[in-house]
């Protein structure tokens, strides 16, 4: 407990620009542009290892796969993207704009995640999806479980129980979380998930 208490009162090393703007999307419903460009980044405890000139553009809607042995920097790529770090050199830019100049909170808005290993709460399945906007209505639910094949019209009037998915589909929960929160922000004029995260 004194640990934890004593992390809550580290001050982050990232922090937002003075009167940093929201990130805007071009194109909402249809995801948003991500390029990495040049970019270098190396953690302090391993300053010889790490990206060197970094450069790649993932298109809106598109689907990119970054493989390689541990260690190369695949998951450092995600961290450099929801700026739990910053880059040495080079930009990150999600539709033009530089993820340096924008409010970490909106572009974290922005990013779905669906994990290799999903958690599933000890809560009924539309719990499970709704956990990410708990104000979501049954309408915006059942439409993220329909998107993310969920459930069928038959399983659809017992979404109170509990989810015991199957580990094949434990990560469906995930893809609602992500699907349900596109849907409401590209009615709403807040944050998408970008292409690179779930769109």
């Amino acid at each position: 407990m004194n640990n934890l208490s004593a992390l809550l009162l580290v001050s982050p090393d990232v922090t937002d620009a003075p009167r940093a703007p929201p990130l805007r999307l071009a194109d909402a419903a249809h995801g948003a542009r991500l390029e990495f460009a040049d970019v270098e980044f190396s953690y302090p405890s391993a300053p010889s290892k790490g990206l060197r000139g970094l450069s790649f553009v993932v298109a809106p809607g598109t689907t990119t796969a970054i493989v390689g042995p541990s260690g190369a920097g695949k998951s450092t790529i995600g961290r450099l993207l929801f700026r739990f770090y910053e880059a040495n050199a080079g930009r990150v830019l999600i539709d033009g704009q530089d993820t340096k100049l924008v409010t970490q909170a909106s572009l974290r808005g922005a990013i779905g995640v669906v994990p290799q290993d999903t958690v599933l709460f000890n809560a009924s399945i539309e719990d499970n999806i709704a956990y990410g906007r708990p104000g979501a209505s049954r309408a915006e639910l059942e439409a993220a479980a329909a998107g993310a094949q969920v459930w069928g019209s038959r399983e659809r009037a017992s979404a109170s129980r509990r989810a015991r998915a199957p580990s094949a589909h434990s990560r469906r929960p995930s893809l609602c979380r992500c699907s349900r929160w596109w849907r409401a922000s590209s009615r709403s004029g807040r944050p998408s998930s970008a292409s690179a995260g779930c769109g």
